[in-house]
Order: C-alpha cells, then sequence, then structure tokens
C-alpha cells in the first residue's frame, strides 16, 4: 500500500521550494571533487554530483518552467504520475510522462539536457479511486546543482521559443 502525502512528507523531510513550486530535500552531495575553472578564469573545486527527493502534490502541483546548465536525471518513485515538459534551445517542444504505467508510456527515468526549459504538472485523474494526491521523484545532477546555474523563466523565454499553438499550452506553467 502507498504511504499517505503527509507520511512521505514526514518521512522524507520536505521543504516547499517557492522558487519553481513543489516540495524537496537535498539526500546527497558527493565528497569527490574537481576543480571547476569558470568562465572568468576561476578555478573552484565542485562537486562531482548532487542529489534530491521532489516531490508535487495536490497543494503544489506545479513545477514551474526553468532551466539549469547541468544534465539533470529524474527516477520515478511512486504517487501519481507527473507530466513534464520542455522546451530545447531551439525551440524544440516535447512532452514525457513520469510514472509507473509503463504499458501506457510512463517513463521510469528521464533525461533533461542542460539548457533545456523544463516545467512538471502533477497528473490528477478526476475519476479515480486512487486515494494518492502526490506524485515523487528524485533528481540526479551531473556536476552538483549550483543556484547560480538555474533560472526562472519569464513570458519571453518560453514565448520566443515556441509556437503560439504551444504558448497558449505553456504559459499556466510559467511563474507570475
Amino acid at each position: 500500500m502507498e504511504p499517505q502525502k503527509e507520511e512521505v512528507l514526514r518521512l522524507l523531510g520536505l521543504e516547499p521550494l517557492t522558487t519553481e513550486g513543489g516540495l524537496y530535500t537535498i539526500t546527497y552531495v558527493s565528497s569527490r571533487t574537481y576543480n571547476n575553472v569558470t568562465k572568468e578564469g576561476s578555478n573552484k573545486e565542485r562537486a562531482l554530483m548532487s542529489s534530491i527527493y521532489y516531490m508535487l502534490t495536490d497543494q503544489y502541483p506545479i513545477n514551474y518552467f526553468h532551466r539549469n546548465k547541468p544534465d539533470i536525471i529524474h527516477y520515478y518513485h511512486i504517487g501519481l504520475p507527473i507530466r513534464y515538459h520542455m522546451v530545447s534551445p531551439e525551440g524544440d517542444y516535447r512532452t514525457a510522462v513520469m510514472g509507473s504505467d509503463l504499458k501506457a508510456g510512463h517513463h521510469l527515468q528521464l533525461l533533461v539536457p542542460g539548457g533545456y526549459w523544463k516545467a512538471a504538472e502533477l497528473i490528477i485523474p478526476k475519476n479515480s479511486e486512487s486515494n494518492s494526491t502526490y506524485g515523487l521523484i528524485s533528481e540526479a545532477v551531473v556536476p552538483q546543482f549550483k543556484f547560480d546555474e538555474w533560472s526562472i523563466a519569464i513570458e519571453r523565454d518560453i514565448k520566443d521559443l515556441v509556437s503560439p499553438e504551444n504558448y497558449e499550452l505553456l504559459k499556466k506553467l510559467i511563474k507570475s
């Protein structure tokens, strides 16, 4: 039997992620590091990888469009399916659903390449016998996630990349 949302929140110590929506907790930052030479020429030590738990719920159903410099691999765990929306730097738009129904084409893992805009939304069925009100995934970020390599989308970021029809579908996923 699937645990209830409140139990998962408590057991995993998830906190609201006010910048992009949803709830999260950092689960791992590698102790292995490398010297990261920045564009400015500075040399900073950086962890090879970091990982988080991330949850969308009936109270936090949207992960707003944002972009990360590193690649991120998402791993589905439990709960309702989550639809991801991805826009490449060239404006190619695609979706993928993370969930447990492999016959329906759901993904258990999903790569979002660095530089892509991504957003997600919890798929809450209208007529379901499920008591689930959340979807839980993990993200592995290589190299380590850094907020200075992350940005939240503004309307123009998405509108300038996609077709007018796709923009109409996606504008609800842009944080206002």
